[in-house]
């Protein structure tokens, strides 16, 4: 596949699976964010576990992904 035309909208793709804000999840993301200074917040709400990961791809080829 060749690389995204730049003139083009591009999307990050992934399939993911959705991971609930459980608290104790919650209390170990505080935890490891207080411990470590390099480690990014990302609200619980988009917290998933990525199965793969497709990449920048020209919106144009949204539905050939589907």
């Amino acid at each position: 596949m060749s690389p995204p035309n730049r003139s083009s909208p591009v999307l990050r793709l992934f399939f993911a699976i959705h991971v609930p804000a459980l608290e104790p999840l919650s209390a170990a993301a505080r935890e490891l964010i207080r411990r470590s200074g390099t480690v990014r917040r990302v609200p619980a709400a988009d917290w998933h576990i990525t199965l793969k990961f497709l990449g920048e791809t020209e919106k144009s080829r949204l539905e050939a992904v589907r």
